[in-house]
């Protein structure tokens, strides 16, 4: 928090960044929908069910997204590469104009697509730590941040294999990202990650 990071004015506008994040978890679904069809396996929309959505293992998902989403957000704070990641995202995406339910509907893009795509229709074909490094390097923002992100992807694919629920990483992914989206909004506007002397 020393030093605030240099921001230029062409950071990604929110609804610029708002209309990236439906049009990229359209894409993902879309992908996930070819993806298992190419390897004669049966689609991953059947893993969607109501059934799934309204039980324990869904909430359970959320509370465990909540813990460590806090427990990452809390972590950026004070261990360094942590919080260059976060400094990075706030050079990159004008956070600080955000309200409280674009986080919502970011987070809920990201989890939608980013789960249906890689723990319903990867990780049944390649597995589960193939499934968690691809999604690490879909993250590559920097080395500790594809390593932190294929440790989540792990996390999430451990959920899924453990609950068999699909739902369950979706709640997770979507409370993790609300809750650091959330903070980091917070961080930019508060905290001093803004050269206000640009």
């Amino acid at each position: 928090m020393n030093n605030p990071v240099r921001i230029s004015r062409d950071r990604v506008s929110r609804s610029d960044f708002l209309r990236l994040s439906g049009w990229f978890a359209l894409v993902l679904c879309l992908i996930a929908a070819v993806v298992p069809l190419l390897f004669g396996q049966p689609g991953v929309w059947s893993a969607l069910g109501l059934d799934g959505f309204f039980s324990w293992q869904t909430v359970l998902g959320g509370l465990m997204g909540l813990l460590v989403g806090g427990t990452v957000s809390a972590l950026a704070i004070y261990w360094r590469p942590l919080h260059v990641i976060a400094e990075h995202m706030a050079a990159l995406v004008a956070w600080e104009t955000f309200r409280p339910w674009d986080f919502f509907f970011v987070a809920l893009m990201a989890a939608l697509g980013e789960e249906i795509l890689f723990r319903g229709a990867l990780q049944p074909l390649i597995g589960l730590i193939p499934t968690a490094l691809i999604f690490g390097l879909l993250h590559a923002t920097g080395l500790v941040h594809v390593v932190l992100a294929s440790l989540l992807g792990l996390w999430l694919g451990w959920l899924y294999q453990w609950t068999g629920n699909l739902w369950s990483p979706i709640a997770a992914h979507l409370a993790l990202d609300l809750v650091t989206g959330v903070l980091l909004g917070r961080a930019v506007h508060i905290r001093g990650f803004l050269d206000q002397g640009d």
